[in-house]
């Protein structure tokens, strides 16, 4: 007997349902604060604000402070910081454990000769990749837009 999508996903959601409430599996999610960076966790009012060919680089050292990174002298610069989005809590019977989740966020700004934003671009790590892996490919992947734009 062949059974339709629906009660399929009706099962599936039950089986998950009955599993997280015998683990006793959580995730908080907590505002997002910075955990090490010297600028801080730069809001994203301050990233939607930056427009290229109008924004300049005094108005973003005043708004965020100094760049953690420079490339290309100072052409590019590279903010980065750690923000807590929230803890994963598991346990069964009377043991448990606690992670923190974090998100690494990497904001790569080019400048022109005249000190006048040219292009930028957010990056941030997935949500979960902070449990698993201490690499991030968010950081990666500014690094490869910094080199495109060495070119």
């Amino acid at each position: 007997m062949k059974r339709s999508f629906l009660y399929r996903c009706v099962l599936f959601s039950g089986f998950m349902l009955a599993f997280v409430s015998i683990s006793n599996c959580m995730y908080i999610p907590t505002p997002t604060h910075s955990l090490s960076s010297s600028c801080g966790v730069v809001p994203i009012q301050v990233i939607e604000s930056i427009t290229p060919g109008k924004t300049t680089r005094e108005d973003l050292v005043l708004k965020i402070g100094g760049p953690d990174r420079l490339y290309q002298g100072e052409r590019i610069f590279v903010y980065e910081w750690s923000g807590k989005e929230g803890v994963l809590a598991a346990g069964y019977g009377y043991s448990g454990a606690a992670a923190t989740i974090e998100r690494n966020h990497y904001l790569a700004i080019e400048f022109d000769q005249k000190n006048i934003v040219v292009k930028y671009k957010h990056y941030a790590s997935g949500l979960f990749d902070s449990l698993y892996s201490r690499g991030t490919g968010a950081e990666q992947r500014m690094l490869e837009w910094v080199e495109a734009a060495e070119e």
